[in-house]
């Protein structure tokens, strides 16, 4: 638990922040600067609920679980490097490089352009990077390491031990908090009976009883409810349809497509279960502008403060907090303090409904600062009607989803935030509308220019307001600071991706201070990106609106690894607050540790040889030896993600067969009808024309296919189905335009 001097600093960085915003100004820059303080706000907030539900309770077992912060700590990599690369020249005939043969299948366009940028990008076939890997040393192709290879491997492990996580701690706590909510709402009913709250008692009994046969589907609801149960469940299971919620009545539209298992969910009856029942909780919100709905909450949070119960669901929300981020929407924490400061510390049932009361705690809730991210499919709220859609998305969630940075991007991007084509604001307007965002808004709002210029080719920008928000979230974003950054797994991943946006000049090798290498990054930057969004698809809310034969000959195969020092610096910071986080919970086995130490030995090896490339100093052999056997070093790290069931009754080409690294995930919702989605496909391969210790070769590696589209509501993507798509080549969908200038 947090001492008073720890909550005097809190509440003084508050204050701080305050005055930051009060300075920053504007609308975009305000809104994050308000998001970031009640972040701050939350965690005071917690510390004193936290103390006092653990002082009311007969049991205090809970009082070094409360903060996310005792996960683990960020620490810093250094970074040492001064880049010095010499230039080098290369024969329009390639006759000057060790292995012209690489490429001699080549068109002469694509050698052309292989001697003009120094690299190409072609399609590739291979289902995971360390199979192109494995081919290049059996083939003595020199290999050229890139960073899409390492991102890769950590999204391998991040949903690897996040679905651990779930099957074997998360799953069990669910079933049990949503047995004892559904009891404790059934006892609320029986002492509410003939009283004003009674169908607000019984609304809850339904709640949890949707949630309980969405975990069981042999458990029979209580006959009071069983009906709007079945209706709610029907819909769930269908999964087709944006239509008004049998529980909570007209006025109250649910998007039950969010409810089709995808991401790694759909692979075991458990976890589809589990993601219903959690999409579920963090997607239905109790309105404060409804009474009724506002009651519901407000019985929850009552039985909340049982200590048994409030354990469960920080062993829910805690590690959840952690791998993704804090709840978006008004919580337990808020709401308890609320109770507090109008019914007091112990109150009776007579209290509760005492309707002087309740009104006291209505417009106290009404002060309370809503959602910064609306998952809410509102319809025909008016133009210029921010403050309506506010009230209309603003409540309490039982497990809210949460708030993420590229989320909030996004939402400021679209419809009422960015006005219309012609001009206006009203919003939304057929055919003129900013309906839905451009995965390139995200690097551009982290600061990318090339990102910018292509939205700007492709008339993104001419949206009324787009470029005034654009320049509002750059400005906040480049402000952020590294305790931002690093609060969670999630932030982590980003600020991880972030050195791949800079653009390379003077001192680093040709190829990279050639312009298409720019989109290239760009490419690695979203897919990994791609592969963020498809682990959290449950939690992060979304925004509506080894292989190979002989080789020909023995060569010098000595290769090169994609010299960007800060990625693989705070790639290796993040695998460590990976396991030092979950170790702290007791949620890693000593496997788990042993591989996640292993990874981060084989990101730091790329650290260090990517300075002594800038710095223009010779690799050891033992270094030279690590990119050769990379390819091996990758595929046990991929298998050791795998269970030793899978592992004893599957070859390795049947794990790639079942398992490929290509997978798609919907980020994005246009309630009228379409949602967008991002998928990462076969790994295409990257050939870098760059002198070795002298000899100039033709390098090959593996890069990431990424490919954005739209697809119906009721379509939304599973991983086999875009697989299938993808092993058929039926109707898979073009790459982006922009991606021509390298591939």
């Amino acid at each position: 638990l947090a001492d008073k001097p720890k909550k005097k600093k809190t509440w003084l960085i508050i204050l701080i922040v305050i005055i930051g915003i009060l300075i920053i100004g504007g609308g975009t820059a305000l809104g994050f600067g308000l998001y970031i303080y009640n972040q701050v706000k939350e965690e005071a907030t917690k510390d004193n609920v936290v103390e006092e539900v653990i002082e009311q309770a007969e049991e205090v077992a809970i009082g070094q679980e409360v903060s996310s912060s005792n996960f683990g700590t960020w620490k810093d990599v250094k970074v040492e490097y001064s880049p010095q690369v010499p230039t080098y020249t290369v024969k329009k005939d390639l006759s000057d490089t060790l292995n012209p043969k690489l490429v001699e299948g080549f068109s002469d366009e694509a050698k052309n352009q292989l001697v003009e940028n120094k690299f190409i990008v072609t399609p590739g076939y291979d289902e995971e990077f360390f199979t192109l890997y494995d081919a290049n040393r059996y083939d003595y192709v020199p290999s050229f390491i890139t960073t899409d290879s390492i991102l890769h491997n950590y999204h391998l492990y991040f949903n690897y031990l996040l679905e651990k996580v779930e099957t074997e701690s998360l799953s069990e706590a669910l079933n049990k908090l949503t047995d004892i909510m559904l009891a404790e709402s059934m006892d609320q009913y029986k002492e509410l009976k003939d009283t004003k709250w009674q169908q607000e008692a019984e609304k809850n009994v339904a709640y949890y009883s949707v949630a309980k046969k969405l975990l069981d589907p042999s458990y029979e609801p209580d006959e009071m409810v069983a009906d709007v149960v079945a209706e709610e469940l029907a819909m769930i299971d269908a999964a087709e349809e944006l239509t008004v919620s049998p529980l909570w009545g007209a006025g109250y539209k649910e998007d039950y497509t969010q409810y089709k298992p995808r991401g790694h969910y759909d692979k075991s009856d458990e976890l589809k279960q589990y993601f219903k029942a959690m999409m579920w909780y963090g997607r239905m919100t109790f309105r404060f502008k409804n009474d009724q709905e506002l009651r519901q909450a407000v019985l929850i949070t009552k039985a909340m403060q049982k200590s048994d119960i409030f354990k469960l669901w920080d062993k829910i929300y805690e590690p959840t907090n952690f791998f993704v981020g804090k709840s978006d929407d008004i919580s337990f924490y808020e709401m308890k303090s609320l109770f507090d400061e109008v019914y007091g510390v112990s109150f009776t049932t007579n209290d509760l409904i005492d309707e002087e009361k309740f009104k006291s705690l209505k417009e106290k809730a009404a002060d309370l600062e809503g959602p910064k991210l609306n998952s809410i499919p509102v319809l025909g709220v008016t133009a210029g009607g921010n403050e309506d859609l506010e009230e209309e998305i603003k409540g309490f969630r039982f497990m809210g989803q949460r708030y993420t940075i590229d989320a909030d991007i996004f939402q400021n991007l679209i419809c009422r935030q960015v006005g219309n084509l012609d001009g206006t604001m009203d919003c939304p307007k057929p055919g003129q509308s900013r309906m839905l965002p451009k995965n390139l808004d995200i690097p551009a709002a982290m600061g990318s220019e090339v990102a910018l210029n292509i939205l700007e080719d492709e008339g993104e920008t001419k949206y009324e307001k787009y470029p005034e928000q654009m320049k509002n979230l750059k400005k906040y974003i480049a402000d952020l600071d590294q305790g931002t950054w690093t609060q969670n797994l999630y932030w982590g991943w980003m600020y991880t991706l972030k050195p791949l946006l800079q653009q390379f000049g003077e001192g680093y090798p040709l190829f990279m201070q050639n312009r298409p290498w720019d989109r290239k990054e760009l490419v690695t930057y979203l897919s990994s990106w791609t592969e963020l969004k498809h682990d959290t698809i449950l939690y992060a809310k979304q925004v509506y609106a080894e292989l190979g034969g002989g080789p020909v000959e023995e060569i010098d195969d000595r290769g090169y690894v994609e010299p960007i020092p800060e990625v693989y610096a705070r790639l290796s910071s993040l695998i460590n607050l990976t396991n030092d986080g979950l170790s702290s919970r007791n949620l890693l086995d000593s496997k788990d540790k042993d591989n996640l130490k292993l990874f981060d030995e084989l990101v730091v090896n790329l650290l260090e040889i990517s300075e002594k490339e800038l710095n223009n100093e010779p690799l050891t052999e033992k270094e030279y030896e690590v990119i050769k056997t990379y390819g091996g070093s990758l595929e046990h790290l991929w298998l050791e993600t795998f269970s030793e069931e899978d592992k004893a009754e599957k070859s390795t080409e049947d794990l790639l067969n079942e398992y490929p690294a290509a997978l798609v995930t919907d980020v994005a919702t246009d309630p009228n009808g379409a949602v967008l989605e991002e998928a990462v496909g076969y790994i295409n391969n990257i050939y870098v024309v760059f002198p070795v210790d002298g000899t100039l070769k033709i390098l090959k590696g593996g890069v990431y296919s990424q490919y954005e589209f739209l697809v119906p509501l009721d379509q939304r993507m599973t991983d086999t189905e875009w697989r299938k798509k993808l092993e058929n080549q039926e109707n898979v969908p073009p790459v982006a335009d922009w991606q021509k200038k390298f591939l």
